[in-house]
């Protein structure tokens, strides 16, 4: 349970200064997606990019020159996460590297008294993630943290119907996530630079990240979280081969968790029942290739049915979505069908800028913390043969 006394952050200038750590041009997830919504126009009017954070001097003085030269503006290199915290030029820090390191480098943000962005999983686990968060309400500093997911106009649509009592109360959600054996993670192959997604204790599985990103956006849409959670499942993998970046083997490990599970829950408002079934490892055909997942919920007065397409939710946004049987579309004024990930950072980026306080709409560390807290529990479950766990 939290103890800390939240302090009030300080409003944020406009443009927001930004520095990023983990952002280099070839390679991470920070420099190839985030680097696209920054430099979108609209983002642009409200944060400007002068300091990016890498693993070396050499990488990061690279990184600054080649930045500099995208965004046209000045960027400074830094090569150690305190220095560039604690920087007077910037405003905001954002973190985007590997699960394990989290941790440490949020902490120095933190403690510079820097608000931030965190990419999910926030931690490699609820544990390091409770600190974190009362860490930042001591230091009156605010964050928000990438469960992007949330961001679709569509998804939101369907949430603002539910909170409307368009069903009714919901008493079902039933749920099908497929994650294929193309993408190269966690079951069957792992490339060699995501090797430490192959141990739990780094963070970063396949519950955290792709059904920790899914889950929530399912239960942002309903308006709800979890009371209670178990999870049980059949390893049919027990292996996995890292490959290099040309797919030839160097190494088989063995897997830790089982790839083909069932999530059950009850929901904390409605008392609804939730079973997610996942499927890991299963080579895509035309059938399953486009169509990742299904959500369907039962209300007493009506149903919302979700198809996906060949994307995550937090990649695109569904092909299908029925309200009591009617198409939902987007009308004017309610934002456009998002299409790939830069859609969904962008519209974070722009969210986070209003603050809480102008009604910006995003993932903050209260949220995120509870979150954590649930699919942490999943995992234990998972672990302890569908142990029924609490929340």
């Amino acid at each position: 349970m939290s103890t800390a006394v939240a302090s009030t952050p300080a409003p944020l200038p406009k443009p927001i200064r930004l520095g990023f750590i983990g952002f280099s041009p070839n390679s991470g997830w920070g420099g190839q997606t985030h680097g696209s919504a920054l430099l979108d126009p609209e983002v642009r009017e409200h944060y400007k990019l002068v300091a990016v954070g890498t693993s070396n001097p050499t990488s990061a003085a690279a990184s600054a020159t080649h930045f500099t030269k995208v965004f046209k503006t000045p960027v400074q290199g830094f090569s150690d996460a305190k220095t560039l915290a604690e920087w007077d030029e910037v405003d905001l820090v954002a973190v985007s590297v590997k699960c394990p390191l989290h941790y440490d480098v949020l902490k120095k943000v933190i403690e510079a008294g820097k608000p931030f962005f965190i990419e999910w999983p926030f931690g490699r686990n609820a544990k390091e993630t409770e600190e974190l968060v009362n860490l930042a309400k001591e230091k009156g500093v605010q964050g928000w943290v990438g469960l992007q997911g949330r961001q679709s106009p569509l998804f939101r649509k369907v949430g603002k119907a539910i909170k409307e009592g368009k069903i009714g109360k919901v008493h079902n959600v039933n749920v099908l996530h497929r994650i294929p054996l193309e993408q190269q993670t966690w079951v069957q192959f792992t490339p060699e630079s995501h090797r430490y997604h192959t141990k739990r204790e780094n963070g970063a599985t396949s519950i955290t990240i792709f059904n920790g990103h899914f889950i929530d956006t399912i239960l942002e849409t309903l308006g709800d979280t979890f009371s209670k959670v178990s999870a049980r499942g059949e390893k049919h993998f027990p292996t996995t081969t890292l490959i290099d970046d040309y797919g030839r083997p160097i190494e088989t490990l063995p897997t830790y968790l089982p790839d083909h599970f069932t999530i059950n829950g009850v929901l904390k408002k409605s008392g609804a029942w939730v079973t997610i079934t996942v499927t890991h490892g299963l080579p895509s055909h035309s059938s399953r290739s486009s169509q990742r997942y299904t959500i369907d919920v039962d209300g007493e007065e009506g149903t919302v049915r979700v198809e996906g397409g060949p994307s995550y939710p937090s990649f695109g946004d569904p092909h299908t979505v029925l309200l009591n049987g009617q198409n939902v579309t987007l009308g004017l004024g309610e934002g456009r069908r998002y299409t790939s990930v830069v859609d969904f950072l962008k519209q974070g980026w722009l969210e986070f800028a209003k603050g809480k306080e102008g009604g910006g709409y995003f993932a903050d560390l209260e949220t995120a913390l509870v979150h954590r807290k649930a699919i942490g529990a999943i995992e234990d479950s998972l672990a302890e043969d569908g142990r029924w766990i609490e929340l």
